[in-house]
């Protein structure tokens, strides 16, 4: 089981920017995020700030993949098992079309 991390729990974190689009560092087919802190069993992974780049003329899945060390991937498919969704993003003409926030709004997470 994976959850998400309050600010409570780990000093100086934003629940409400964690994982959220970087508009500072999206640009064309790179889609940038914010970091977070994610807790497997007992152990909290911190994710840092990142970009990823994106597949044009497509609906780009940007997930979590909580199989191994938890790290922020792209897929033009939705991914089945062990991952956590943080944004569709579609693609037209080598930009942005669209952003859908995908994260949860009780920031609680949890995969099986």
């Amino acid at each position: 089981m994976v959850t998400r991390v309050s600010s409570a729990t780990i000093e100086g974190g934003h629940i409400e920017r964690q994982f959220a689009q970087d508009i500072d560092t999206t640009t064309g087919l790179t889609y940038g995020y914010k970091g977070g802190y994610l807790v497997a069993g007992n152990v909290v992974t911190t994710i840092a700030d990142g970009t990823v780049t994106l597949t044009d003329a497509s609906s780009n899945y940007v997930y979590i993949s909580t199989t191994g060390t938890p790290a922020v991937m792209v897929s033009t498919t939705q991914p089945s098992a062990d991952y956590v969704q943080i944004a569709l993003v579609v693609t037209a003409g080598g930009e942005i079309s669209s952003v859908t926030d995908s994260r949860t709004k009780n920031q609680s997470w949890q995969s099986s």
